[in-house]
């Protein structure tokens, strides 16, 4: 559950940031104004925010590749309305082969923050990813 949990968090932190990013705002993002709710608080190094920032990168051109201008659409459209990732995926039609190489590519990017975060920083984001899954609940 828990490495399901961290999954979501990396897939997050990569993957619906610069999707709606870009859908929701016409200038440059600031790094700070990158970063999804569960990274609240948390201290990033210059270096991580790079980092990040490259994976980012990365994982959107992975994204690109996998899903269709259409899947891309009805995807973004869904964040826009406020679904979750879950629920926006759901709302999509992904073949087993796409699920499989989304599945792939979110695993690697988890490794990849996890060995760019220090452990006190981990710590904090099941916190703030524990109070975001309260809010929702209530």
């Amino acid at each position: 559950m828990k490495r399901q949990l961290i999954s979501m968090v990396a897939a997050t932190v990569v993957f619906v940031i610069p999707f709606t990013a870009s859908a929701v705002h016409a200038s440059p993002l600031t790094p700070s104004e990158m970063l999804p709710p569960m990274l609240s608080g948390i201290e990033l190094t210059q270096k991580q925010e790079t980092q990040l920032a490259q994976i980012r990168s990365q994982t959107r051109a992975q994204m690109e590749s996998i899903l269709t201008s259409e899947q891309q659409n009805q995807l973004q459209a869904a964040l826009a309305r406020g679904e979750g990732m879950r629920n926006a995926f759901a709302s999509i039609d992904i073949s087993p082969e796409q699920k499989t190489q989304l599945r792939t590519t979110f695993e690697s990017v988890r490794t990849q923050i996890a060995n760019i975060i220090t452990p006190e920083q981990r710590q904090q984001i099941r916190q703030n990813v524990r109070s975001l899954m309260q809010q929702q609940t209530q």
